[in-house]
């Protein structure tokens, strides 16, 4: 008798246990679908918000952001009749060519020679931030940048740099002047502005703000409001649903009580 009665306690303690593990279970899942459908809910608000920060993005890139423009020259560091030619080829084309040049063109008389044959106003220190000059690792080539605000002013920056840059190589250096590779052409996009990427990543980013707040909220609201929830947290299906009666009477009712009074 005592085995018979038990295993019922202990089929209903297996299946309690059965019950709270599929719960603990069903607790740890994201309903997918439910948010997907709760970040369509709010379309209108992402699609406003989308559509407000391209807008933004697009007034930024018209009106705030001064565009900045880039003009290349590029100078071959070593001339090859040169007398410094000989001595270059046994380093293998090494970072002399990339040490040597770039610090003689950063000196300060390279920068005062170009100031006063554009006649800039602006110090030899501001002209060292307009222009960068770089050398590749493999290769001889000279590489001059001229940064500005005015597309016309950053090619006369570029190909006086170059210039200058011959004649003080040729005057240090007691060699030919290094030949110019290419001269800069005027830019005509500037290098910070794209206004069809801005207004991109305004839009995109002003949607998606918005639908990960709507997210956010649903993954974090623990509320159970439809069966739907009371069966998914304690894996009990639902027979009956009560419904709730609201506190406040309808108008047509309070006018028959007044009424009768």
């Amino acid at each position: 008798m005592s085995t018979i009665n038990e295993q019922p306690r202990l089929g209903g303690a297996q299946a309690k246990l059965e019950n709270e593990e599929i719960a603990l279970q069903g607790s740890g899942q994201i309903d997918i679908i439910g948010l997907v459908y709760a970040v369509l809910a709010k379309y209108r608000i992402i699609l406003a918000c989308a559509i407000a920060g391209a807008l933004i993005m697009c007034y930024y890139s018209l009106h705030i952001v001064t565009p900045v423009y880039q003009a290349t020259s590029k100078l071959y560091s070593v001339n090859a009749q040169g007398a410094l030619a000989n001595s270059l080829n046994l380093l293998n084309i090494g970072s002399a060519v990339k040490w040597d040049y770039e610090e003689i063109l950063s000196t300060w008389e390279v920068r005062e020679r170009v100031l006063q044959n554009l006649q800039l106003d602006m110090t030899y220190q501001q002209l060292g931030e307009a222009v960068c000059v770089s050398a590749s690792q493999n290769s001889r080539i000279l590489t001059i940048n001229a940064y500005s605000h005015d597309p016309k002013e950053a090619m006369d920056l570029a190909n006086e740099y170059a210039v200058v840059s011959q004649e003080y190589i040729a005057q240090i250096m007691s060699t030919d002047e290094p030949p110019i590779v290419t001269h800069a052409l005027e830019p005509t996009k500037p290098i910070n502005n794209d206004p069809r990427g801005l207004v991109m990543r305004g839009f995109l980013v002003g949607a998606l703000v918005p639908a990960a707040a709507a997210a956010a909220l649903f993954l974090l609201d623990d509320k159970v409001r439809t069966p739907e929830d009371v069966q998914r947290a304690v894996s009990i299906p639902t027979f009956a649903v009560l419904p709730l009666e609201s506190k406040k009477q309808p108008a047509r009712r309070r006018k028959a009580r007044w009424k009768n009074a």
